[in-house]
């Protein structure tokens, strides 16, 4: 065997251990899914989800269930600015105690990204310019953007937003929207899991939530998985 033809053999062996091997495409990265177009989608169409609740109230085992319901938004204006307004109502019954909590929400028109969003209890949190990553892969994440929490005129805390993406299946993958409130003192004292089932062809679900914190004036750790 000549040098040339040792070269061409060589060269077709590493080819063929690459392709067994999952090397060189982008399997190997897993699937990538449109995220920005998917959440701005789902804010436009508005959306709800039910769930099987578990965990503590106070310290003390709850559970029942709970449900999300997302309006479609209006566009109005805010501070100058176009804006699409939708109304959240979440409600939770635990241990035979129903609960309601409604937000009202300001997103990016045209990026789906949050403005600023005001709470049951009053209280807002207003989030600097930012976007959602148009693509994502497993393995993705980072802090989207820092708000501020008010109450009336006083600020009272910080939000960090965040996301990460995980697998899921071959064709979606799981992406996880965090927000952790904390006080002026920079001390947590609440965090809100949400994780969303997005596929590469932009539709997405939210399959589960949870809740660690002050809420309602109790202390929860509870878990909310889509019936």
């Amino acid at each position: 065997m000549n040098a040339n033809c040792a070269a061409q053999l060589l060269a077709l062996l590493s080819c063929a251990a690459l392709t067994a091997c999952g090397g060189g495409s982008d399997s190997a990265q897993g699937v990538s899914v449109p995220l920005q177009s998917a959440m701005l989608a789902r804010i436009d169409g508005g959306a709800s989800a039910a769930f099987s609740v578990s965990g503590t109230i106070d310290g003390s085992p709850a559970s029942g269930s709970a449900s999300i319901v997302d309006a479609p938004p209006v566009i109005t204006t805010l501070g100058g600015a176009r804006v699409a307004e939708s109304v959240e109502t979440v409600t939770t019954t635990t241990n035979g105690v129903a609960t309601t909590d409604t937000v009202e929400v300001f997103t990016n028109p045209t990026t789906g990204a949050e403005v600023t969003e005001t709470r049951a209890d009053g209280s807002t949190v207003s989030y600097p310019p930012y976007t959602d990553p148009p693509e994502v892969v497993p393995g993705d994440g980072g802090v989207l953007a820092d708000g501020t929490i008010m109450t009336g005129n006083t600020p009272t805390g910080t939000q960090e937003l965040s996301y990460e993406v995980g697998d899921d299946t071959s064709d979606a993958v799981v992406v996880t929207i965090e927000k952790k409130d904390r006080d002026n003192h920079g001390q947590q004292v609440r965090d809100e899991k949400r994780m969303y089932k997005v596929d590469k062809n932009g539709q997405s679900s939210l399959v589960s939530r949870s809740v660690d914190g002050e809420d309602d004036g109790h202390a929860d750790e509870l878990n909310e998985d889509a019936d």
